[in-house]
């Protein structure tokens, strides 16, 4: 089963999100796995994708995803989606990456 794993951002003033919870719940009705980051300063709730069931984790987990997931980010005016062969080629030392490969 596909996983797509919404990360909280961590740039300050950051509120965007990829993801609306409609768009969490058309991907569940789809058969994919998602799951959001807890945000405090993301514009949209918590609250509405909780009631869309999706799984919601704590803010900066990502890093402890399970390996399958698809990790999801703003980045600008888009979304960027990456998986560990993304962050594999991604200088890492010393970083926050770096746990999230020494996992692997």
């Amino acid at each position: 089963m596909t996983h797509l794993w919404v990360r909280a951002e961590s740039r300050a003033h950051e509120e965007r999100v990829g993801l609306t919870p409609d768009g969490a719940a058309q991907l569940m009705a789809a058969g994919i796995r998602v799951t959001v980051e807890h945000s405090v300063q993301r514009a949209i709730p918590i609250d509405g994708y909780a009631t869309t069931r999706c799984e919601i984790a704590p803010e900066g987990s990502w890093v402890d995803a399970p390996a399958d997931a698809i990790l999801s980010s703003s980045s600008g005016s888009t979304s960027v989606f990456f998986t560990q062969e993304k962050v594999s080629s991604t200088k890492i030392k010393g970083s926050v990456w770096e746990r999230f490969i020494m996992r692997f």
